[in-house]
């Protein structure tokens, strides 16, 4: 039975998702629809929100006699 609150979806599966889906409803005694809302909810709560900013990623990258770089970013660019 839907919740007033839920949205109807559907979507294709490829026959092993569609095998391992029926599998894990199974053992966890659910319906498949919760399994997937479950993993769903997972997903996008690790998930970063906004865009991705590859210079965060170089932030500590550069280490310099111990110190970080940012630290004597003048020796590091002259």
């Amino acid at each position: 039975m839907m919740d007033k609150g839920m949205v109807r979806k559907q979507l294709y599966l490829a026959a092993e998702q569609e095998m391992a889906l029926k599998r894990r409803a199974t053992e966890e005694r659910t319906s498949e629809a919760a399994v997937v809302r479950k993993a769903l909810g997972l997903y996008l709560a690790r998930r970063p929100r906004g865009r991705r900013n590859p210079l965060r990623e170089l932030v500590g990258a550069v280490r310099l006699g111990g110190q970080h770089a940012s630290e004597r970013h003048d020796d590091a660019i002259y």
